[in-house]
This record gives C-alpha cells, structure tokens and sequence, in this order.
C-alpha cells in the first residue's frame, strides 16, 4: 500500500513540475509576444498573390452525344439492332445523319470553346490590370487603398494568447479609421484581450483536500500589470507589422486605439470602447529593438499610452473611453 502511495505521489509531482514548466513556457512567449513570430506582408507579393494566374478549362465537348440524341439513337434503338435487321437499318441511317449532326457540333463547340476562352483571358488581364493600379495607388500615397492595404497586413497577423489550452489563434479584429497623406498619419482601432483572456495564473499545485492539480492566480495588481503589458504588447506588435510592412514609405507616425469588445447584459447587445490610445512615429520605431527591448522601460520612457482610469481593475460596463 505504501509504495502505492509513493507511485502516485511522484505522479503528480512529476505532474505539478510540468505543468509549472508549461507555465514558464507561457511566461517566456508573453515577453517575446511584440516580435514572435512576426511575418510582415510585402506589398510585391501580396498584389501579386491577388492576381489570377489560372488557366482556362474547356468546357466538355458533347458533340458527339448531343449528335446521337437528337437523330434519335438511343440505348433501346442499339440493342434491337442486335436481333432486327429492320432497326439494324435505321440505326445505321440515324447515324450516317449523327455523323452530320456532329460535324455541326463539333465545329459550334470550337467556336463556342473559342469565345469563352478570349473571354475568360480578357476579364483575368483586366482584374489583374486594376490590382496593378491598386499596387500604384499605394505607391502614390492614395488614403483608400492605403487602408486596405494595411488593414489586409494587420489581418494576416497569427498568434496565440493561450499556450496552455488549444493554441487558439487571437482575434485579432481591426478597424482602420483613417490615413493622412500629408502627414502620413495612419489611425485604426485593434481589439485588446478582455480580462479572461490573459493567463494570470501564478502556479500549479496539488490540492490534497480534491485530490486535483489546481492552479492558483496572481495577486490583483500583478494581475492587472501582466493585462496592461500583454494589452500594450500586442499594439505594439500591430505597430511593428505596419512599419516593416511599409515598402513605399507611406507611414509617418500611427494612432492606435486600443478597444475591449464584451457583451453588455444591461443592454442587451456587444460594445467596443477605447481605452488605450497608443502613438508612435516611424522615427522613434526604427531606434527600438523589439528582441532586446524592456517592455516595461519602453512604456514608462520612451512610448507613453493613454489608458482608460481603472483598466483592468474596474468591471468593462465601468470603465470609460479615452480620446
């Protein structure tokens, strides 16, 4: 019975130890979440990747079919042809006008395979001509497509909150709210994590009284501060997919609000509100190095954000928007 006991009390030690070390693991990807994994989007390719390239598929030709049916030979006309020498006969009239038929067919499937594909080819060189305009426009700085195209770049931006559960990717959802030519100025609203969505969790232990591994949060304010970070982290990390994304140089500087989305019971309905205004110029970007960086330094000295008062602390429906 004891070495029973022994046998299942190094399980779930063994069990405790990796769970914590899967918990480390979560810790050490939430410092690197600004740069991991970051693949910007070049504007080259993603316009090519727009354009068609598929060949053109010839319809099937039912000449020969289309023949047979309309002179009348069917499966019922073969097979007594077997037996009668009289519809023997006529099926081999109905052919010799099948043959005809055919002919005629083939020669209007020909034409008709023809049309389509000059057609098919024409509407492809003109969509792949107006996603070369559209490649153009970016060039010369053209607000409309210089917000599609960024928020295309923002969209194609994967990663996860969750290491220790499915790995289920970020919603990341975004608004582009507007570009500056002149200034080049580029505004846009990025989803930040609501309060459950950030592993708070301090560390995994066994309870004896449940005879569970359960885990036990941080304190309220680490809490609060590890949200802040993760929050500031991927707006960051948004900032730095615009920049290295910018091939032709059309941002100067970004607004970025950051905005909780959550479901207002009281009200029946979803809202978003903005409650961290991040801003910061190509100018102060291209000093930071995103892998040696210090989070909390960067915030605190160099890149200031205004936060809504009680973010983190205060239910969603308390809080208030920040300009």
């Amino acid at each position: 019975m004891s070495n029973d006991c022994d046998d299942k009390k190094q399980a779930v030690d063994e069990l405790v130890v990796e769970r914590n070390a899967e918990l480390n693991a979560q810790r050490r990807y939430y410092d690197r979440l600004h740069f991991i994994e970051l693949y910007p989007l070049n504007s080259e390719v993603y316009y090519e990747n727009l354009k068609d390239w598929t060949k053109f598929k010839e319809p099937k030709d039912t000449s020969y079919k289309d023949a047979e049916k309309d002179s009348g030979i069917s499966a019922f006309l073969k097979v007594k042809a077997l037996f009668s020498k009289a519809s023997k006969s006529i099926l081999n009239d109905k052919k010799l006008e099948a043959k005809i038929l055919q002919k005629e067919y083939s020669d209007l499937y020909s034409k008709r395979v023809e049309r389509l594909r000059e057609q098919f080819y024409k509407r492809q060189k003109q969509r792949n001509n107006e996603i070369d305009l559209m490649k153009e426009n970016l060039k010369k700085h053209e607000s409309v497509e210089v917000l599609k195209f960024f928020k295309a770049v923002l969209q194609s931006d994967e990663f996860t909150l969750d290491m220790l559960g499915t790995y289920e990717p970020y919603r990341n959802d975004i608004v582009m709210k507007g570009y500056d030519p002149k200034t080049g100025v580029l505004s846009y609203k990025y989803r930040i994590p609501n309060p459950e969505e950030v592993c708070v969790i301090d560390k995994f232990y066994y309870d004896v009284k449940s005879d569970r591994i359960i885990s036990r949060d941080l304190e309220k304010t680490r809490a609060r501060n590890i949200r802040i970070k993760i929050a500031r982290a991927i707006l960051l990390r948004s900032a730095a997919m615009v920049y290295y994304s910018d091939n032709y140089e059309n941002i100067k500087r970004l607004r970025i609000s950051g905005y909780l989305n959550y479901y207002d019971s009281a009200l029946g309905n979803e809202r978003d509100i903005s409650v961290m205004i991040l801003e910061i110029s190509k100018d102060v970007f291209k000093q930071i190095n995103l892998e040696r960086a210090r989070l909390n330094e960067l915030f605190e000295r160099v890149i200031k954000t205004k936060d809504s008062a009680g973010l983190y602390n205060k239910k969603l429906y308390e809080l208030e928007e920040v300009e």
